[in-house]
């Protein structure tokens, strides 16, 4: 079975974060200044428009550069926002990516795509991706479940 992108809920945060905007008085979420100004929003704009700020600076701050450790700190707020602000995460991300970040030689890891599903990426110590992968999988796959590993080749 093809997985969709639960278009319902996808469409539903992406009204949400239209009207967030028009609440504060932006063209889009990206155009807001100060993250604390989505506290005044009601539930759940305030979450969605949390998520979209400070994921926003999440990206700008890497963008700058810096080490990759900071980096997979940005990655695991990243997913945290996305599964309890933006609540498009399921739970076994969540624990995929849980297990990841135990793993030996991971610096972060976050669900990627639109969610509802899909897939995690991690940050790896150079030489350290397949051996993590492998050490997460191994508790992951349980109860039939199948978890795969890509790991891209340097080009």
């Amino acid at each position: 079975m093809a997985r969709k992108l639960a278009a319902s809920k996808y469409n539903e945060r992406r009204a949400e974060c239209e009207e967030a905007a028009r609440r504060l008085g932006v063209r889009a979420l990206r155009d807001v200044r100060d993250p604390e100004a989505v506290e005044a929003l009601p539930a759940p704009l305030r979450q969605r428009a949390r998520h979209v700020v400070r994921e926003n600076l999440r990206v700008l701050e890497a963008a700058a550069g810096v080490s990759a450790a900071r980096f997979g700190e940005l990655m695991n707020a990243s997913h945290a926002s996305l599964r309890d602000d933006y609540e498009v995460s399921i739970p076994e991300l969540d624990e995929l990516c849980a297990l990841l970040r135990a793993a030996p030689g991971v610096y972060g890891a976050r669900l990627t795509g639109a969610g509802f599903g899909g897939a995690c990426v991690a940050l790896c110590r150079t030489g350290a991706a397949r051996g993590a992968a492998q050490t997460a999988l191994a508790q992951y796959n349980t109860h039939g479940r199948q978890g795969r590993i890509l790991i891209p080749v340097p080009g």
